[in-house]
């Protein structure tokens, strides 16, 4: 059994904490991300599109990750939208 990522944890630390934009991160705290919601979308795709709030605490992390560079956020936001 997976247990499915509580988006509003991750998303809630994301939106309270602006200057994590400009902070310097824990070594892969980016790669990590990015393979826990790449992983997600992979077998919930569907899900994230349709529920709005899913949707709304998922694109709040990949606009994060975006802000730090990362392409793959890019590509997954996109394919959410």
């Amino acid at each position: 059994m997976i247990v499915e990522p509580n988006w509003g944890a991750f998303s809630g630390i994301v939106e309270r904490t602006p200057e994590l934009d400009s902070r310097e991160l824990e070594v892969n705290t980016v790669y990590y991300l990015e393979n826990l919601v790449r992983g997600y979308l992979l077998q919930n795709r569907h899900k994230a599109r349709t529920t709005p709030q899913i949707q709304h605490q998922v694109l709040a992390i990949l606009n994060f990750l975006l802000e730090k560079g990362s392409a793959t956020a890019y590509l997954l936001r996109e394919d959410i939208l």
